[in-house]
């Protein structure tokens, strides 16, 4: 029997539902770092991205108007800057994607990583939040979605490749 997801159609589907918002942000950052051509650009992309990814965490848990724009867009910042550092620092692949692919395939010692990896990037989130305004029980609740919202996302983004 085929599982519909396993047709060409479906296939396709998918990965045009992940063109434009990919995973190896790193790979833009790095472009960024050295001066490549078009880098800027996907990474305005993956901004673009991230902060509807975000965004969309945030409004589950009740964000709305001009607020939910002004965090996701904060947040999405503050995720970019660190991706942006991380890239011109170590030159290396960001932990959170390597460790979504440890978790998919099972490997030991993953969900802990993952968790360390949820904190931080909530905190980096609470802190771009804060900045923008968010304050109290609402500023963590917010800061949870939208780490949430990317792990998420980034869980997503591995299982579909390890597929391919």
């Amino acid at each position: 029997m085929i599982r519909q997801w396993d047709t060409p159609i479906a296939q396709e589907v998918i990965d045009r539902a992940f063109l434009g918002v990919t995973l190896p942000s790193e790979e833009s950052a790095q472009s960024v770092v050295e001066g490549k051509p078009g880098g800027i650009a996907t990474l305005v992309l993956h901004y673009i991205g991230r902060s509807a990814i975000i965004g969309s965490g945030l409004a589950l848990a009740g964000a709305r108007g001009k607020n939910l724009v002004k965090f996701a867009a904060a947040a999405a910042g503050a995720i970019e800057v660190v991706i942006l550092l991380e890239a011109w620092l170590h030159k290396s692949q960001l932990p959170t994607g390597d460790n979504a692919t440890d978790v998919v395939r099972g490997e030991p010692g993953a969900i802990p990583k993952m968790a360390y990896y949820f904190v931080a990037r909530s905190v980096i989130i609470g802190i771009a939040l804060a900045l923008a305004g968010a304050r109290g029980t609402n500023l963590v609740k917010l800061s949870l979605a939208g780490s949430a919202a990317v792990q998420a996302f980034v869980l997503g983004y591995a299982a579909f490749d390890e597929r391919k």
